[in-house]
């Protein structure tokens, strides 16, 4: 980003406003040449990126990582800032490596469940575990306009159903309370 009015994103081409950029912030936990460990906040929604040569690769909801890391954020910044707790980062980071394949497990039920296919429920399973459409984008390789048409589909269909659905709200386990 740079301090313009209003900027495109070089991954995404999404036009980012004055308004975003206050809203959002993105700090660096720890990096080595191949991996990078990003806090991402974006309208007062955290994670943790796990990006393989810039690409996501797996995510952890902020919530989970502060939990298990029994942390709060100010912590978090402090250890930055300090350049403290490399060792912890690298160990987060080789956990969230050797679970990034974790959503695939859920696919099935949600093809099953809502009639989607294969791709489809993909999208819905890494938006569960915390991806944004934009880092879905990156991670399958398709046009952002592709994944936000299924997001819109998925949508339709569960208002179409009468089932309201509410992302904003954390759960620990999405998949337990759908």
């Amino acid at each position: 980003m740079t301090d313009d009015e209003s900027a495109i994103c070089k991954n995404c081409g999404k036009i980012v406003t004055s308004c975003d950029k206050t809203a959002s912030t993105s700090m660096v936990l720890w990096s080595n040449l191949e991996f990078e460990l990003r806090y991402v906040t974006e309208n007062h929604y955290g994670c943790v990126y796990l990006l393989e040569n810039g690409i996501p690769v797996s995510v952890k909801y902020i919530f989970e990582v502060l939990r298990r890391l029994d942390m709060d954020i100010e912590d978090v910044v402090d250890a930055v800032n300090n350049g403290e707790r490399e060792h912890l980062w690298q160990t987060l980071a080789s956990e969230m490596y050797d679970s990034k394949n974790d959503y695939i497990e859920h696919m099935n039920y949600l093809m099953k469940r809502l009639s989607i296919n294969e791709n489809d429920a993909m999208i819905l399973a890494l938006h569960y575990k915390g991806m944004s459409p934009e880092a879905i984008s990156q991670k399958m390789s398709q046009p952002i306009e592709e994944i936000l048409e299924v997001f819109e589909k998925i949508m339709s269909a569960f208002e179409d159903s009468g089932i309201v659905v509410d992302d904003t709200v954390y759960t620990p386990d999405p998949f337990r309370y759908y």
